[in-house]
């Protein structure tokens, strides 16, 4: 009997002495596993129905297609304009001449990614990777390229976001 009391002083004392009590374990426990798995993707989460409706009309205004993976897939002359692509995976696509008036491309994968004559003005593409896309005749005015990765794209002829138009030769990365 006297060993149970002493076990249990014990648990008290380092409770009262900072320590985590049993409970406190467990929800430390399960606010971790929450955390890993909406940091794993669930966090960013695009509607089944949206990606439907975009496949089969080509219209897909204000749709959430957050985290969807569109590489490599025919959307030219798609309405996504106010869409939410945010951190989508578009690389490769054929995006000649959609419209992505103020959509949120945000942290989206574009490296390789046809743009020609894509209409992007008031698009966010913070932090989005570029990396060798074909932005030629596309409008990015009032864009948001901040932390972009343009290298290697082509803006030949684009409307830069200040609204000049970049030269035809020589806007490799940059608008000339």
């Amino acid at each position: 009997m006297k060993k149970v009391m002493l076990a249990v002083r014990s648990r008290k004392g380092k409770a009262a002495r900072g320590g985590m009590p049993f409970g406190g374990f467990l929800v430390g426990i399960c606010a971790l596993g929450i955390w890993i798995s909406l940091s794993a993707g669930g966090a960013e989460a695009f509607n089944p129905a949206d990606l439907e409706k975009l496949m089969k009309t080509w219209k897909c205004s204000r749709c959430d297609l957050s985290g969807a993976n569109l590489s490599g897939r025919l959307l030219m002359e798609a309405d996504l304009s106010g869409a939410n692509l945010s951190m989508a995976n578009l690389s490769g696509a054929d995006v000649r001449k959609a419209n992505l008036d103020g959509a949120n491309l945000s942290g989206a994968n574009l490296g390789g990614t046809n743009l020609f004559a894509a209409n992007l003005s008031a698009a966010n593409l913070g932090g989005a990777n570029l990396y060798e896309a074909f932005l030629c005749y596309a409008n990015l005015r009032g864009a948001n390229l901040s932390g972009a990765n343009l290298g290697g794209a082509n803006l030949g002829r684009a409307i830069w976001t200040d609204g000049r138009t970049c030269a035809e030769n020589g806007s490799i990365g940059q608008c000339k």
